[in-house]
């Protein structure tokens, strides 16, 4: 069975993965993971899209493009978010689970 949505009163199906580090004020939206960590939490695509972080931090997306709701799959574009690497191009910090 597919994990749920951790959002309180929410039971869409969960489709990402949410992370963050305190320390690092940063949080990252991934692929879902059925890995289990305190700092990890499953959203469903309409939580995964919405999701404001608090002031000053930074918010990554590390999904592939071709998962995000509002792109088609096109095999002619080259993918924006290779590993270590914001959508927009620039270094990311380390994640915290994955370094």
């Amino acid at each position: 069975m597919s994990p749920l949505c951790d959002r309180p009163g929410c039971n869409g199906l969960a489709s990402a993965t949410f992370v963050y580090d305190y320390q690092a004020s940063t949080a990252w939206l991934e692929a879902l993971t059925l890995d289990a960590h305190s700092m990890a939490h499953d959203l469903c695509d309409h939580h995964a899209h919405t999701l404001i972080v608090p002031r000053g931090w930074a918010r990554h997306d590390r999904r592939s493009v071709s998962r995000l709701p509002m792109f088609a799959p096109d095999a002619d574009e080259p993918s924006t978010t290779e590993a270590g690497r914001s959508g927009d191009g620039h270094a990311c910090p380390a994640h915290p689970l994955t370094g």
